[in-house]
């Protein structure tokens, strides 16, 4: 996931044409990756990109390559990444969005990697999200319970 920083800002203050020409450089500048890598428009100022046959070690040197891309024409983006594998691949785009928001909460316009930050974020699909909102439209289905989670890594409770 990556988000253009201050783009509502930059619209408010310089005009929508102006945000419109950094919404086509960003655009160019996603697209010049590899053959096979895709990039998505999915808001105002929030993309995804999508990188086939890439490991963690591969999308940690795109997405440097992205930050300094975006910096040298005046750019300042946030990205969130995540990598099969990285948190059990379940949901790659909540692994993303939550590094992205962890990237968000140091300042913004840097990288973070969700594999860097696993134990520190709880990730929830938006298919337990639904789940929950069911469940809690019919409480008398709820019971209490208490279930440890356990790091594998650390060990820890």
């Amino acid at each position: 996931a990556l988000d253009l920083d201050d783009f509502k800002f930059i619209n408010d203050r310089h005009g929508h044409p102006h945000g419109d020409a950094i919404l086509q450089r960003a655009a160019r500048i996603l697209q010049a990756g590899r053959p096979g890598d895709r990039a998505y428009r999915v808001g105002g100022d929030e993309f995804v990109l999508l990188l086939p046959h890439t490991d963690a070690a591969g999308a940690r040197l795109r997405t440097r390559r992205l930050l300094r891309e975006f910096e040298a024409v005046g750019v300042h983006v946030t990205i969130g990444a995540s990598a099969t594998g990285a948190g059990g691949g379940c949901d790659l785009r909540a692994e993303a969005d939550a590094a992205l928001y962890e990237a968000k909460r140091l300042g913004g316009n840097q990288v973070a990697h969700f594999d860097d930050i696993r134990e520190q974020v709880a990730v929830t699909s938006a298919d337990k999200l639904a789940a929950m909102r069911r469940l809690l439209e019919e409480p008398r289905q709820l019971a209490g319970a208490v279930h440890p989670r356990h790091a594998v890594l650390s060990g820890r409770i």
